[in-house]
């Protein structure tokens, strides 16, 4: 059920509007498996809008604007954020599925 919440749209237990965008990663990152992998997608959740959903991204290109939607909605403005998850497959953005990507250690590894 949809309801609104200090102006965006709540849904219990939910990401929100979102979106999913794969990378290629030159030098690889290891996975909480071990393994290291080139090809990863990070989903970027509770958004207020999607300004891209499909194409190429380039570097410093704006895709989304942050927000509150989803469970964030309950959050009081100062709050909004973007929630972001990485793991190997698109299929692994359901509830219950552990990540296969440390998302503190993607972005680390990057700089």
């Amino acid at each position: 059920m949809t309801k609104t919440s200090n102006g965006c749209q709540y849904v219990e237990s939910s990401f929100g509007k979102q979106l999913i965008v794969e990378y290629e990663i030159t030098k690889g990152v290891k996975g909480i498996d071990g393994k290291t992998y080139k090809k990863i997608y990070v989903l970027y959740g509770h958004l207020n809008t999607v300004l891209k959903s499909s194409g190429t991204v380039k570097s410093g290109e704006k895709i989304a604007e942050c927000g509150c939607s989803g469970n964030a909605a309950s959050l009081d403005e100062n709050d909004h954020h973007i929630h972001m998850e990485a793991s190997t497959s698109v299929d692994d953005f359901t509830l219950g599925v552990k990540r296969k990507i440390d998302i503190e250690q993607l972005i680390l590894n990057q700089k």
